[in-house]
């Protein structure tokens, strides 16, 4: 692994191998990162907001909460998909571990039981659509008579509770031209009420697809308690890591079925200091790589595993049973 200069201009060339050692592969990230830091067009704006990066914690640290997230389930206005949301919402989603000792915890439930009472859950959920035919595909700028969500009238389902956790985004909807940035907009302006403190705010925004089951006990155990919090968590991208096509700005980005996002950085990549136009790859999963790595400090990846997920299962009967596995593995 090297690094040239050609005719004064920095460049760089990595060497590692192609065996999965996680060590190589953060060596190539890291020499990345250093490599980027000495750009001359690599700075800090002054008007980004300065947040810690210390990912111990300062010591005597009395925020005792644990880390929270709220992941967006990316769904549609179709028969599949309200089969799709009614056998999560029986699976992964009902799923509750217990300490020995005490009784069962809520550690996930919906956006709106969170924002009714926050307390005991780290994993809120979301059901997203476009619920608008005749809407924009993206929406960043919003207002009263233009609000970012409208109320569901969902076409393709007779089950009037399948809307009590979705998210209608007033936009039409899309895969590849907006429907991201709507949902890190959305999270991260409108879904703090007023009585909560900011402490309750979420640590990390994600994005699944719902074709993703999702192993929570896996998640919980070796993700989601291990990240770092508010104020500790800056600029945190998480996923299933993707190596850059031509022309990305990072050198890697994660795959658009499961990744999450910092509060810090969800903000950053919908607001006016992100030169999304310029980046913008018409590609969603890749386009938020690139969003993210135009950031001008650092960006600190954690990469999921495989045994964390599965994707993609498309069929709900192969979602049933990979989820009856898993409870099985689980009492071993």
């Amino acid at each position: 692994m090297k690094a040239t200069k050609t005719k004064g201009k920095a460049s760089a060339s990595f060497h590692f191998k192609n065996d999965g050692d996680d060590g190589t592969l953060g060596d190539y990230l890291a020499f990345w990162d250093r490599y980027k830091d000495s750009l001359t067009n690599y700075r800090r704006p002054p008007c980004l907001k300065t947040v810690s990066s210390n990912q111990g914690g300062k010591k005597g640290e009395t925020n005792q909460r644990p880390t929270t997230m709220l992941l967006g389930i990316f769904t549609m206005d179709s028969v599949k998909d309200a089969r799709r949301r009614k056998t999560i919402r029986k699976t992964w989603i009902s799923h509750n571990r217990t300490t020995k000792g005490t009784s069962a915890k809520r550690i996930i439930c919906s956006l709106q039981e969170w924002i009714e009472n926050p307390d005991g859950c780290q994993l809120a959920y979301a059901f997203v659509l476009g619920g608008n035919p005749k809407g924009p595909t993206e929406l960043l700028e919003y207002n009263s008579s233009f609000p970012m969500s409208i109320p569901c009238r969902l076409q393709h389902t007779n089950d009037q509770e399948d809307t009590s956790d979705i998210i209608c985004l007033n936009i039409r909807e899309n895969m590849e031209e907006g429907k991201s940035q709507t949902w890190f907009k959305y999270a991260t302006t409108t879904t703090v009420p007023q009585q909560h403190e900011q402490n309750d705010n979420f640590d990390y925004i994600g994005k699944m697809d719902s074709d993703t089951l999702l192993y929570p006990g896996i998640f919980f155990n070796r993700v989601l308690q291990k990240l770092p919090k508010y104020p500790n968590n800056a600029r945190v991208y998480g996923g299933d890591y993707r190596f850059k096509p031509p022309n990305m700005v990072g050198p890697v980005y994660m795959g658009g079925h499961l990744y999450f996002l910092s509060s810090d950085l969800a903000e950053f990549v919908v607001s006016s200091e992100c030169p999304r136009s310029a980046v913008d790859k018409g590609i969603e999963d890749a386009s938020i790589g690139n969003f993210v790595h135009s950031h001008p400090l650092p960006i600190r990846r954690i990469r999921l595993r495989t045994s964390e997920f599965e994707h993609p299962v498309k069929r709900v009967d192969r979602y049933r049973t990979l989820w009856r596995k898993y409870q099985a593995r689980q009492k071993k």
